[in-house]
């Protein structure tokens, strides 16, 4: 696919004598690519994978771009399509996740073969979260400030439930939870956002 031939068409006469030649170019069309090179990828955070490849030794035709697919392990797909370069950083992708990245090429002769790897995301860091203060029905709950956070989710339920009893949204890296039940073992999560 996509070759430049030379077709040459001579006329001879008796004796093999050459009475004319002509010569013209031709080249066929673009086909399908085989599969990139090297390709990598390695998360560079908990939101995101980093993926880098080489474009395929013999491309059957003119790259105009890449097709790249991020599978979560759930089966959710992300297709991105780049028109340059041979590195790409997915973002906005689940923390401590694997994800199945494929790269294609791009020709005039469509999408060809995809070369595939894995890749997880990073963990999100533990947070500190400390019980201050007790009374009878409340809490003091406080935890280490996070960078980049500009707010915190901060949930309960009862130690051994999966019932979530409530949550608010705060600002600070402190909250009293109130109205709780005396002599009542509690699980606080807090989760930073930004």
């Amino acid at each position: 696919p996509h070759t430049t031939y030379v077709v040459t068409v001579s006329a001879k006469g008796t004796n093999s004598k050459l009475l004319a030649e002509g010569s013209v170019p031709g080249t066929t069309d673009e086909g399908s690519s085989p599969v990139p090179q090297n390709v990598e990828a390695i998360s560079t955070g908990p939101w995101s994978i980093q993926v880098t490849w080489d474009m395929p030794s013999n491309p059957n035709g003119i790259i105009t771009g890449y097709k790249l697919t991020f599978t979560h392990s759930n089966g959710t797909v992300y297709t991105v399509q780049v028109s340059s370069g041979t590195s790409y950083e997915r973002t906005n992708l689940d923390p401590d996740t694997l994800y199945t990245v494929t790269v294609a090429a791009v020709t005039g002769g469509g999408d060809g073969e995809s070369a595939s790897t894995t890749a997880t995301t990073d963990s999100l860091p533990n947070m500190a979260v400390n019980i201050d203060n007790t009374a009878s029905s409340s809490l003091d709950v406080s935890w280490d400030p996070v960078v980049d956070a500009t707010s915190y989710d901060v949930s309960w339920s009862e130690s051994g439930s999966s019932v979530v009893l409530d949550s608010q949204i705060v600002n600070d890296n402190a909250v009293t939870i109130s109205q709780l039940s005396p002599h009542t073992t509690y699980v606080v999560t807090v989760s930073a956002k930004g």
